[in-house]
């Protein structure tokens, strides 16, 4: 039977496939290459069914420190969702997210006279909102820990790659013996720049693989992706 490994949990689906989504396994937002993947078990397989998704998203750039968030669709397909902080002023208010469509509009807690709604509340309660938490995936923003407090943010789209041509490109690499890692035969999916899947086979592949990413661009590029992996025999 497939093992349990860090990259993610295999999960068999019939007699002769299964499912696992590692490496990344909920959307994120890469800023470097991954020279070397997280290795997940592929003993049972000879190929594997890889796909690229490449998912808009907002990295906030609020004033403050510790308050910046990466705000992800989930559905790469999704490509209309906006996101708005609101200060609602007055002396007291309570945290809230609500949704209409696909925008989002968080109004910020205050106490006191001020926002005091920290960005880890944020994320927390975009991420619990039955709606918006199936629309978008929020999480701290890479050099953030969430204790600072966020201001009030404009309506804003979320929008795919940035920086100055950035491309993305995902090599599987496969282990046939204890310690010498190889390029499985498909070569890569290339280059990737725009919001969207991409699928490619791989194989055959040996009883460990991984998937490398390679991050190119100028200007300090930013990618969300995610992958989906199907193993076959």
């Amino acid at each position: 039977m497939p093992r349990q490994n860090p990259g993610g949990t295999v999960r068999r689906r019939s007699a002769d496939r299964f499912r696992s989504d590692v490496q990344l396994a909920a959307p994120q937002v890469v800023a470097a290459s991954i020279a070397a993947g997280t290795a997940f078990d592929t003993s049972d397989v000879e190929t594997l069914s890889v796909e690229l998704r490449l998912h808009e998203f907002l990295r906030t750039a609020l004033t403050g420190t510790n308050n910046d968030l990466d705000i992800i669709a989930r559905d790469p397909a999704v490509t209309d969702i906006t996101v708005t902080f609101t200060d609602p002023g007055g002396v007291s208010s309570t945290l809230a997210v609500a949704v209409t469509g696909h925008d989002i509009v968080v109004t910020l807690g205050r106490a006191a006279s001020a926002i005091v709604s920290t960005a880890a509340q944020v994320l927390a309660a975009i991420n619990a909102h039955s709606v918006a938490g199936e629309l978008v995936r929020a999480s701290n923003a890479a050099g953030n820990d969430g204790t600072g407090v966020v201001t009030a943010l404009a309506q804003t789209g979320l929008a795919g790659p940035t920086g100055t041509t950035p491309t993305i490109d995902i090599v599987v690499e496969t282990m046939a013996d204890t310690s010498h890692w190889y390029t499985a035969p498909g070569s890569a999916i290339p280059q990737q720049n725009a919001v969207g899947v991409y699928r490619k086979v791989f194989g055959p592949v040996g009883w460990q693989s991984r998937i490398n990413v390679t991050l190119g661009g100028t200007g300090s590029p930013l990618v969300a992706m995610s992958t989906y992996v199907i193993g076959h025999r």
